[in-house]
């Protein structure tokens, strides 16, 4: 990582971290300044006499009798585990406060006899000692399990919960624990009453908790800050596919989202640009093959009437005049695809009658092919005045080049090609069908590419540049319309054009 980033890292981290701790300063200092106005004098004495607070505040005898009463009666099990069944061995040890009350329960458990510390001689213990009776015997925690107890029954019965237990072996062998079950208690008011009385162990811990997540979270937010400078250096590399965290909220969630964005949307350029070079290589490879083709036939030609060799020139003159007009229709189409593949490329759109346009194209294309034996058939369910926005040089190219295609190839010497026009919703569909042999189902998908040839064995004498249908293709989405081909029954392929979503009835003469 470059070296400015970390030290910007450092600095952020560092001005969390003070801020955090400032803000958890602030209040403690002004606590102290009431404690002082409250206490005056006496508070630096509590403050400096160490001694006393060593003795009221760090002594944890002093404040758990439950600790107490814990170690007691784990010495009586080491001693002598059998005391634990006689009424005489809990008699100082039932004046506890906390025992007394029933603020606490200990229970002793030998196999499946049930016995208690407590006195439950009072109202209140007699009560409780009722709804004790009511529960089951296996409901308390088995020997040897962990003390806390995922049963509820005996919280919502009887109002404890089991806090620890204790297993051991009697003198006969036979099992036994001992169960501590304080009463479940308003932990608010407890907490609030402990922080009163034991102010200077909440300080302490309140500061180092503050530090802690102070620490915590301005590492994390400079860590993460740190990740999005990480990644946006690998996308400055061009390295889109690297992993953006998962935020689950946040500023970061709004970046790492907006990141990701941009991320993919580079690589889909870089895809993009990656196609368009492969496609421009191609291009190349393929228009160096096709030109290479005529033009050597035509040196041969040229240098055979050159030496006197040739016995019919006026043959070779047509095959050299054929060829040049082959090349010329390839650089055409090399022109035209350039042009319409510019982004700045502008559309002269206009309302055409589609009748009347798609009949003259073609009247106009049989007068140019009339040495061919081709048959137009129509079919048009649209009415005479409809309308469609469309560019009438470019879409008038879109159907010569595909009339073209169905005399090139159709193997048979009536062409027989059917025209079909029909509203489908707002949309106006325009089918052209021929009668030649079709093209295979797997490649249907295919003949819209560059240069896809169906069988380059068999169409290598065809002229053209293979770039016709991907012209058509590519004007037809021009016109926010798609293109598709399938074969029909019995043979004959079918070019579907739709223009979608900009059509109008509007009569050309209102």
């Amino acid at each position: 990582m470059n070296l400015n980033i970390r030290k910007l890292i450092s600095k952020m981290r560092i001005r969390t971290l003070f801020l955090w701790v400032a803000n958890a300063f602030f209040p403690i200092i002004i606590l102290f300044i009431y404690i002082i106005f409250v206490f005056g004098p006496d508070t630096y004495k509590g403050f400096v006499s160490l001694s006393d607070i060593n003795s009221e505040l760090w002594q944890m005898e002093h404040w758990s009798t439950q600790e107490l009463t814990f170690r007691h009666i784990n010495k009586i099990v080491n001693d002598n585990p059998d005391l634990l069944l006689l009424d005489e061995t809990f008699g100082d040890m039932r004046k506890e406060e906390s025992i007394a009350d029933l603020s606490y329960i200990i229970l002793i458990r030998k196999a499946d006899e049930i016995y208690s510390v407590n006195d439950f001689s009072s109202k209140k213990g007699k009560e409780l000692l009722g709804k004790m009776r009511e529960l089951s015997k296996d409901i308390l925690p088995p020997f040897g399990s962990d003390y806390k107890t995922s049963n509820r029954s005996i919280v919502e019965k009887i109002g404890y919960s089991v806090s620890r237990q204790y297993d051991f072996y009697f003198s006969d062998g036979s099992e036994g624990s001992v169960f501590f079950m304080p009463r479940v208690i308003n932990f608010p008011s407890k907490i609030v009453n402990f922080a009163l009385k034991y102010f200077a162990i909440v300080l302490l811990v309140y500061i180092f908790l503050v530090s802690y997540i102070s620490a915590k979270v301005g590492y994390k937010v400079s860590k993460d800050f740190e990740t999005m400078i990480n990644i946006m250096g690998e996308i400055s590399q061009e390295n889109f596919t690297v992993e953006i965290p998962n935020y689950k909220k946040g500023p970061f969630k709004v970046a790492a989202i907006h990141m990701k964005n941009m991320a993919e949307k580079l690589q889909d350029s870089k895809e993009s640009r990656e196609a368009l070079e492969e496609s421009r290589d191609m291009f190349i490879n393929t228009m160096t093959h096709d030109l290479k083709t005529p033009l050597t036939a035509i040196k041969v030609q040229v240098e055979a009437l050159k030496d006197g060799l040739a016995s019919e020139p006026n043959v070779f003159y047509n095959n050299i005049e054929k060829k040049v007009e082959n090349i010329d229709q390839m650089l055409n189409e090399l022109k035209t695809f350039s042009e319409i593949n510019m982004a700045s490329y502008h559309y002269e759109f206009a309302l055409i009658p589609i009748r009347d346009f798609v009949v003259d194209v073609i009247d106009e294309w049989q007068y140019d092919v009339q040495k061919h034996n081709v048959t137009v058939r129509y079919d048009f369910d649209i009415k005479e005045n409809d309308m469609v926005w469309i560019d009438s040089n470019q879409m008038k190219r879109v159907l010569i080049n595909i009339l073209s295609n169905a005399i090139k190839y159709v193997d048979k010497e009536a062409v027989i090609i059917d025209i079909m026009l029909k509203k489908v919703g707002n949309k106006t569909v325009l089918e052209i069908a021929d009668n030649g042999p079709g093209v295979p189902e797997s490649f249907l998908g295919e003949i819209f590419d560059l240069y896809f040839r169906v069988d380059d064995s068999r169409n290598q004498n065809k002229p053209g540049s293979g770039l016709g249908l991907a012209i058509c293709k590519t004007i037809i989405e021009g016109h926010c319309g798609y293109i598709r081909a399938y074969n029909r029954q019995p043979s004959g392929l079918v070019f579907e054009i739709v223009f979608e979503g900009m059509n109008t009835n509007e009569n050309i003469t209102d």
